[in-house]
């Protein structure tokens, strides 16, 4: 929303000063002169049809509009822009109705949206909101408001699932309230004052991880054991491939070969058969597949070569920016720096810490990469261990170097995502804004996805009491046997060992009952999902000729995603 109020007359201000100007916004006063109704009442009905034009939540930036109020004369005020909320409270007092927005607003607007003007009453210091340009034009020129700006657009007709809101009033002062709240505000002591326009009650920023690794120029260390164990190279599917068997490979026909475990093995093949992601088709086919279930964006590991000095490994993420469709989507980056591969050079030598941030701060300029609602670019750094020693000083450096890049590619600070995966006693060393999580190894390495389940609550809180945002994340499964004899010994593939795709619905439920009780923040509408294509992992929702698009479908069942 910053880029939307520096285009407008005064909320622009709020960046720069939002504090300052809350002091001054707050007032107290004992009447209210009525405001001049100039839009329409009646009854309406709610969309429940999603269409794919392309006026929808993903391209017009869908945003939380937050209603705070202040005490002890209740004026209500509705702010879309983070650090004016953050101020609000801080600094000036005012308390969140909820810790839920009440809607979403949009960034963007089209010949279906219009936008939300908001109005401060001179004589009272209240505020009003209004989708009407003649009012606020009337209340500017009678000299009775002045007019703030726009909080962000509306639905003007009912649409993608938006529901009606109306503005009521108590005779001292406004407040915004869906249609289907008319019998509570009028126990509230409101009365209806007219209908505002069409909002999003719910909207959630869902996206997945991405591994980027299916080509032939991927770790040469499985392309070797692929060689070693079943006779192929380069085969970058060698072990899925094997698991599922294939009968037109180009080595030939594949036989099945479980490597000796017994189960049903035959999602293991993409919809779309065994790609190559450096072809851009590739991403192509998967950009549809997720932006008509809702996906907004991919969030593509990314890898360091000290020996080379450049990212490795970013065929995929190469293709899904050539793609034709990929405005269909979001993306981010999620460093990978692990010490743990020397053979794979993933680990970026202190001398290396400049050039590697001015890396991946270049993708974060992208139209299309993942913002926080506030437009701050979003970073997960998935694995630290390899930045430089691995210490606390080495990735607050890192950390440092990275947002100084983004900074200077962007203009925006951006917001560091670390792994909450190392514990917060830990975690909490490094310099980031905020936590999320890949995959909840503590659950996995106990073998129970259902435990994972029952107790991603208390895994989530922890994280929420210290201070800093947390990020949701969701499993869909983790079952490494594909590996086998490849870079593991049977006995030490990790497994789900209760683990079933009946689980999943489970998991995205009590994922979205989660997220809606967590702490309001500019990244508590986003949640992650391991993974998209981990197929050697086990972490899989991309479409599979067993299953279809059964994750994806529920996925968007579950959190009301729009196609795209």
């Amino acid at each position: 929303m910053q880029k939307l109020f520096k285009q407008k007359i005064t909320l622009g201000y709020f960046t720069r000063q939002a504090a300052c100007l809350l002091v001054a916004l707050i007032g107290i006063g004992n009447t209210v002169a009525p405001a001049t109704r100039a839009f329409a009442t009646g009854n309406v009905t709610t969309a429940t049809t999603i269409n794919n034009s392309a006026d929808n939540p993903s391209l017009l930036n869908a945003v939380p509009l937050r209603e705070l109020y202040t005490q002890p004369n209740q004026m209500y005020l509705y702010s879309a822009y983070w650090p004016e909320v953050a101020a609000a409270q801080t600094t000036n007092g005012l308390k969140l109705s909820s810790q839920r927005p009440i809607g979403y607003v949009f960034a963007g607007s089209t010949a279906d949206t219009t936008p939300l003007y908001r109005l401060q009453q001179k004589a009272t210091g209240n505020w009003l909101v209004t989708s009407s340009a003649s009012e606020e034009s009337a209340l500017v020129n009678n000299g009775t408001f002045v007019l703030q700006g726009t909080i962000g657009n509306i639905y003007t007709s009912a649409q993608y699932g938006a529901q009606p809101l109306n503005r009521y009033t108590n005779g001292k002062g406004w407040r915004l309230a869906y249609q289907s709240q008319n019998s509570a505000m009028q126990s509230a002591g409101y009365t209806l004052d007219g209908l505002v326009g069409y909002m999003l009650p719910t909207y959630y920023q869902i996206g997945a991880y991405y591994f980027g690794a299916y080509d032939q120029n991927t770790n040469a260390d499985l392309l070797q054991a692929v060689q070693n164990v079943y006779g192929r190279y380069p085969d970058a599917w060698g072990g899925v491939r094997d698991f599922h068997g294939d009968p037109s490979s180009p080595w030939g026909a594949v036989a099945q070969n479980t490597q000796g475990w017994s189960g049903d093995y035959s999602y293991l093949k993409p919809s779309q058969g065994y790609y190559d992601d450096s072809k851009v088709s590739t991403l192509q086919t998967q950009i549809d597949q997720a932006a008509n279930a809702g996906l907004s964006y991919f969030a593509f590991y990314s890898y360091w070569n000290n020996a080379t000095g450049t990212i490795q490994y970013d065929q995929a993420i190469n293709s899904f920016m050539a793609a034709s469709n990929s405005s269909r989507m979001k993306f981010m980056v999620t460093p990978c720096l692990a010490s743990n591969a020397p053979s794979q050079h993933l680990s970026v030598l202190t001398s290396q810490f400049q050039a590697a941030a001015t890396a991946f701060a270049s993708y974060t300029s992208q139209p299309n990469y993942l913002t926080t609602q506030d437009g701050r670019p979003i970073i997960f750094l998935c694995d630290v261990r390899g930045i430089g020693s691995g210490s606390a000083t080495d990735v607050n450096n890192f950390v440092s170097l990275l947002q100084q890049a983004v900074q200077a590619k962007t203009g925006q600070n951006p917001y560091i995502l670390e792994h909450s995966e190392y514990g917060l006693p830990t975690a909490s060393q490094y310099t980031g804004d905020g936590y999320t999580c890949l995959n909840m190894y503590g659950y996995v390495s106990a073998d129970s996805y259902s435990n994972y389940v029952s107790n991603m609550g208390s895994y989530f809180s922890t994280f929420d009491n210290s201070g800093k945002p947390m990020m949701r994340c969701a499993m869909s499964g983790f079952n490494e046997a594909p590996r086998t004899n490849l870079s593991r010994t049977k006995d030490q593939v990790m497994y789900f060992k209760d683990n079933t795709k009946n689980q999943f619905p489970a998991a995205m439920a009590a994922t979205l009952k989660n997220m809606k009780a967590q702490p309001a923040s500019p990244i508590d509408n986003y949640m992650t999902i391991y993974a998209w294509n981990e197929w050697h992992e086990g972490g899989i929702i991309e479409p599979n000729v067993r299953d279809g698009n059964y994750y994806l479908q529920n996925i968007q069942n579950t959190f009301g995603l729009p196609s795209h």
